[in-house]
């Protein structure tokens, strides 16, 4: 199914010249710095979506994961294809969405990632799967084959990804993408955008409800900077110069990202034949290995106490080291750090100015943020009060 989304060559699954090739035409879109504005539309459309939700719910907690994966598919769909899929404001119901949905949780579906050979059973509810990944990247092409006949019509430039990538570059020493190539790159574009940011502004919410003298202090920098007193009831955009003065801020999302990663496992392929230091074992090349996230950003000699929420740990630059790796490390690096990194800056200081998130002790996810899921993970069933 993954093969059938994603195809087998694309940004993530390649290597030397075939990955340089497919990361070269994304490298402008993602190399800008994104401006706080462009989010705040579908901020502010999620902060009247959680009004509703208080006012039907009363005192009573609700869930908010999805109404973080409808915002981040709007956000997404704009800014890699200048397309609203409208999520927010249908609640999720449009066909796109659906279909979208639908595909990917099955690339994630953990009983087949163990047990490959079920698709073999060709069982109903899996084969529909098959089917939306077929409807999605037809949506896809359609919307690639539209953009292309408009800007050679000298009808739309465009600055969302889309646009750049269907820009050919004369100084590439590659061949340009073909047209199932650039539809198979943009879906793990958008497969890489969309859930992870999703789930961390999930795990940022509940750790700030859990910790609510961490949540009051960012809350008061937020206020300081946009030099707006507590009281104030329009919600404000910040700048990006504003953001650069939020340390806090990016320390908090940087403590989010290291003790509830959304990605636990990054793979990598061996290319060649590698023996590991003061030991006699020979990886051969070709060998896949898997780097353990989790693993990582628990190690206690980096970080002391790590089951402990502490964005303080990241304040002047500490702990930043190779073996942070929520966006993965070196070239492979994920190419949509910057844009991911401005949405949850532009949600969380938005969200603040509005709302107060709690958690109350008798809630299942009070003592321990119940977890899904085995590549990627995702809050099960995480509900918080307004």
């Amino acid at each position: 199914l993954e093969f059938k989304f994603t195809g087998e060559k694309n940004i993530v699954r390649s290597n030397g010249d075939d990955w340089r090739r497919f990361r070269r035409p994304a490298n402008p879109i993602f190399h800008q710095t994104f401006q706080p504005d462009i989010f705040g539309e579908c901020v502010n459309e999620v902060l009247n979506a959680l009004t509703d939700r208080i006012n039907e719910n009363g005192s009573k907690p609700f869930e908010v994961s999805d109404l973080m994966e409808f915002m981040t598919l709007d956000i997404l769909g704009k800014g890699i294809f200048d397309f609203d899929f409208e999520a927010v404001k249908l609640k999720g119901t449009s066909q796109y969405n659906h279909i979208y949905d639908s595909a990917f949780s099955g690339i994630f579906d953990p009983l087949y990632l163990l047990f490959p050979f079920l698709e073999k059973l060709k069982l109903q509810k899996r084969m529909q799967k098959h089917i939306d990944a077929i409807k999605f990247k037809k949506f896809i092409l359609e919307i690639v084959e539209k953009r292309r006949a408009e800007m050679k019509a000298g009808k739309v430039g465009g600055k969302d990804l889309l646009a750049t990538m269907l820009t050919v570059d004369p100084d590439s020493p590659f061949a340009p993408l073909t047209d199932q190539e650039l539809v198979e790159n943009l879906i793990v574009f958008f497969i890489a955008g969309h859930d992870t940011t999703a789930n961390t502004l999930s795990y940022a919410m509940y750790h700030l409800a859990r910790n609510p003298d961490i949540q009051e202090k960012l809350r008061s920098e937020i206020y300081n900077t946009l030099n707006i007193p507590k009281d104030h009831t329009e919600v404000v955009v910040p700048s990006a110069e504003q953001f650069k003065e939020m340390e806090y801020l990016n320390c908090v999302i940087k403590e989010v990202m290291r003790i509830s990663p959304a990605v636990v496992q990054i793979p990598r392929m061996v290319e060649e034949d590698f023996t590991v230091p003061n030991d006699n074992v020979v990886i051969p090349k070709g060998s896949m290995i898997m780097m353990s996230v989790y693993g990582s950003h628990y190690d206690p000699k980096t970080y002391p106490n790590p089951k402990k929420f502490e964005p303080e740990r990241f304040l002047n630059g500490k702990h930043e080291t190779d073996i942070y790796l929520p966006f993965g490390g070196g070239s492979r690096m994920c190419i949509g750090m910057g844009f991911s990194l401005m949405e949850q800056r532009v949600y969380l200081a938005m969200l603040l100015q509005k709302f107060n998130i709690e958690i109350k002790e008798d809630n299942p996810d009070y003592d321990c943020l119940r977890l899904n899921g085995i590549a990627l993970t995702k809050a099960k069933d995480l509900k918080l009060n307004f």
